[in-house]
């Protein structure tokens, strides 16, 4: 019995673990994508309103992007951020 509790829960925990691993694979995966897209919106010489634009039209369109939880971007100026758009689809509390 205890032999089978305990590859129950070793189990468990690798089957856990592969799946945050997953979890975290895909998210910097889209966020490696949004960059992309971002420089190459940049490359073609867009504004950083019309970048902005963009992105505020795609969220309302497919609301896909942040949907469980939320996005940033920000601007880097020295050693802080000054945030340009911020999106978030919790309930106000």
């Amino acid at each position: 019995m205890v032999s089978i509790l305990s590859i129950t829960g070793v189990s468990l925990y690798i089957t856990y673990n592969k799946t945050i691993s997953s979890s975290k694979t895909t998210l910097k995966d889209f966020v490696e994508q949004q960059k992309s897209m971002i420089l190459v919106f940049h490359e073609q010489g867009k504004s950083e309103s019309e970048i902005l634009k963009f992105i505020n039209a795609m969220d309302d369109k497919y609301y896909i992007v942040g949907q469980t939880g939320e996005i940033a971007i920000a601007n880097k100026q020295g050693d802080s951020a000054a945030f340009v758009f911020t999106h978030s689809n919790f309930p106000a509390k």
